[in-house]
Parts: structure tokens; sequence; C-alpha cells
């Protein structure tokens, strides 16, 4: 059944949360980008504040990893959403207060990236104790679903509020959805963690990271889809650091930049509904074809001021996303060891962010040097690159088949047989 995963009361908990998480995301992404144009008009204020959450984000990525295996990954997420409320919610009053500058907003958007990096990983690592492993994968499209929808209601109502009310009101519903989320992951019943000590002795983080980053150096297709992550974060890093820009001088301003990361959202929508029917017997090639949706995005930008085409790319861009990300997902959760899986999540999530800072800031001093419209169109052609490149370059994501899954009935998060064959040899041999 499609909607197999809602069934558990679990997984309706944690996918709210997901939704509200993101609806807030978004909302406050659109409100402090024009913040802080409002600040500084320069592209390279807003690469700064882009960039200043996200390094910390990254840096405390691995750890986020380690602490997802040793420590209930509910009592984690709890945490950094109240982390991030407080946050979110300083940074509101500091607007609606006129106080906010610069240096404020780079600080605060700092420590948000660096409590947040511990969310991920906790998630990914949550989700496949929720459900049963034959829902797995529409589980992972629907939390896609829902976090789309309320993605595409975030820029949308961001939009109004920043008109009518102030960017400031913006970041303070950001802050309040925060806490919705907390309270909501309060109440999950499965609190399992990994254990701080093996064998009688401390872990160490090293340790466990040497561990994790093993299980990520034995699969190619792994190391390849980091690397290509890196690639696409980097580029569309770009798209969003001249996206408003963009939208600002040519497109009408917000509500231009508004209606197109609307498109993205109503595009992963689509994108989330198609990965719930379409259950690909080769997920990795399958990832591919999907994000070569995503790329024409950012050279359309570049080429025509007319928003319906723009807005068009852009929903083909998020449908691409939001159907290749369904199908990693499941493909990293299945393939893991389930208590490996929190730090092989965050060095998936360091090869979907450590690049976006560099994009953020890098965007602005390749505009000056070879123009907007340049900087767009070679980051389209980087990309439609890096998709040929994989495909034959890394014969395991062409030949990865998708595993035999869990039985109906089977219990959640249950582990496979000791004897379980994998869908293919994971040293890549």
């Amino acid at each position: 059944m499609i909607i197999g995963p809602l069934a558990h009361r679990d997984f309706r908990r944690l996918v709210t949360a997901h939704a509200l998480s993101r609806f807030g995301t978004e909302l406050a992404l659109v409100s402090v980008a024009f913040a802080v144009i409002q600040i500084s008009a320069s592209p390279g204020a807003l690469g700064l504040v882009l960039c200043a959450r996200t390094l910390p984000n990254v840096f405390f990525l691995l750890f986020g990893g380690v602490w997802a295996d040793r420590l209930p990954r509910a009592r984690i997420m709890v945490s950094s959403d109240l982390v991030c409320a407080v946050v979110q919610g300083t940074l509101a009053v500091a607007l609606l207060t006129g106080i906010a500058r610069l240096w404020l907003v780079v600080v605060l958007q700092a420590l948000l990236g660096a409590a947040s990096a511990f969310f991920n990983p906790a998630a990914t690592g949550l989700t496949p104790t929720t459900v049963p492993d034959s829902e797995l994968q529409r589980a992972n499209g629907l939390i896609g679903i829902v976090s789309n929808v309320a993605g595409m209601a975030g820029p949308a109502a961001s939009g109004l509020i920043v008109v009518f009310a102030g960017v400031g009101w913006a970041v303070f519903i950001d802050a309040v959805t925060f806490l919705a989320s907390a309270s909501l992951l309060l109440g999950l019943r499965r609190r399992e963690g990994g254990q701080a000590r093996v064998g009688g002795h401390l872990r160490t983080a090293l340790g466990d990271l040497a561990e994790g980053w093993f299980e990520v150096r034995s699969r190619r297709w792994m190391l390849a889809g980091i690397a290509q992550g890196l690639l696409f974060q980097a580029c569309f890093a770009v798209f969003f650091t001249l996206g408003p820009i963009t939208a600002s001088s040519s497109l009408g301003g917000a509500d231009a930049w508004g209606a197109l990361v609307t498109a993205f959202g109503a595009g992963s929508l689509i994108g989330g509904l198609l990965s719930l029917r379409l259950i690909p017997s080769r997920p990795l090639l399958a990832m591919q074809v999907s994000l070569l949706a995503a790329t024409p995005a950012m050279a359309m930008l570049s080429l025509t001021d007319r928003l319906p085409l723009l807005m068009a790319a852009t929903a083909a861009a998020g449908a691409g996303f939001a159907a290749a990300d369904a199908f990693w997902e499941t493909t990293l959760q299945r393939e893991t060891p389930k208590d490996r899986l929190g730090r092989v999540a965050a060095f998936d999530r360091i090869g979907s962010s450590c690049l976006r800072p560099f994009g953020y800031l890098l965007a602005g001093s390749a505009a000056a040097s070879v123009g907007q419209d340049g900087t767009l169109r070679g980051a389209a052609l980087l990309l439609a690159i890096s998709i040929a490149a994989v495909v034959v370059l890394v014969p395991q994501v062409r030949r990865l088949r998708q595993g035999p899954v869990a039985l109906a009935g089977d219990c959640a998060g249950t582990a496979p047989a000791p004897n379980a064959k994998p869908s293919y040899d994971k040293t890549g041999a």
C-alpha cells in the first residue's frame, strides 16, 4: 500500500516533525536572504551568511554521526530542535527590534548550522526503525513528499509575511516550528541507540569515525555518490546565491524568488509521488536519471527572464532531486549495518554539504569575473558531465539491484540474518 508507512504511530510523528522543520526552514531561508539584502545588497554578504550556516554544519556532522550511533536518536533530534529554536528566536527578536547587524546574523546562522548537524544523521538512522523494511522506500518517499509540500508552502508564506509583516516574524515562526518538532519527537516509543562501550573498552570518537569511514570506502558506489553530491551542492549553492540577486534585478523581487522556490517545492512533491510508485530494480541508475532532470534549471536562469519558463525548469529540478533522494536514502539504509548507519549518514551529509559554502563564497567572485550568466551556465554543464562520468566509470551504479526486502509482517528495524547476502559485492571488486 502506497501510504502504508502512515499506519505506524512512530513514523507519523517522525514525518510530521520533518514537515514542520522543513516549513520553518524554507520560510526562514527566504526571509533571511532578504534580510541580508536589506542590510547589505552585495552577493558577497548573502554568500557569507549562507557559508556561516554551512561550515559549522559540515564540521559537526561527523560528531553528529558518532553520537547518533551511541545515544537514542530521537533524544539527539529533540536536543537539536531545542537549540535551533533558541537561535532562531534570538534572530527574530533582533530583526523585530531593528538591532540586527550582518555580524550578528552570521554568528546566529553559524550556531544554527552547528546545532542542526546533529539532527540529520540521527533522522536517517531512526527512519528504518519506524517501519518494516518492505515499506522503507515508501517511507522515505513520504518523508520527501510531506517535507517538500512544507517546503513549497514555506517560501509562499514567507513572501506574504515579508511583504505584510516583515522578515522578523518569518524567522520567529521558524523558531516555533522547531519547538513543535521537538514535542512530536519526545513522544516516539523507539529510542534505541548504540553502546558507548564495546568489549569492555570505552569507544573513542576517532575509532567510531574510522568504522564509519570503512563502511563508506568499501563501497565504490557510495564514494561516487558522495563525490557527486559535493559537486551538485556546490553548483546549486551558486543557484541559490545568484537566484535572489537575479530575482531582485530582473524578475520583480522577493515575490518572484519566492515563486521559484515554491516551484522547486511543487516539483519535489511530484518527484516524491513518483518514488512511492516506482520501485526501480537498479536504484542507483534510476537516481542518475532523476538527477539529469535537475541540471537545466541554472542554465535557464541565465537564458530567460520569463518567470513561467523558469518555474517549469525549477520544478523539474525539484522533481529530479526528490526522486533521486528517495532512491539514494533507501539504498544507503538497506546496504549499511544498522549500528553504523548514523556515521555513514554523517559522511553522506558532509558529501552533500562541504563544498556548498565554497559555492556560496565563489558565486559572487565568479559572477564578477565571467558574469552571472556564465557562472550559471558553467555550473549546469558541470552537473551534466558528472552524471555521465558516474554512470560510465562506476559499474556498481549500473549493476546494483534492489536487494530482497523483509516480509510485510517483519518488525521494523530488524537486522538481516547473519548469512544474508548483499545485492552485490560491497568491495566493488
